[in-house]
């Protein structure tokens, strides 16, 4: 299992933290869904998939989630 590809549970995504530069996770679970934590902690959810132009996007979720704690 990569570092970056694991189940994202509330206590795994908890124990993400910023670093440097913006850090991206792939759920193992469910295709397609990201996490990026940025420098300074902040966490937003993601989707990246092809759509019907068979391109691949990234497509901000947020709107759709409530902010990780």
């Amino acid at each position: 299992m990569s570092a970056t590809k694991f189940r994202f549970t509330e206590q795994a995504i908890e124990k993400l933290s910023g670093s440097d530069k913006r850090a991206r996770y792939y759920d193992a679970q469910m295709p397609g869904l990201i996490i990026d934590v940025l420098s300074a902690g902040k966490k937003t959810f993601g989707y990246t998939g092809s759509f019907l132009a068979h391109r691949s996007h990234c497509r901000s979720l947020s709107s759709l989630f409530h902010p990780f704690p």
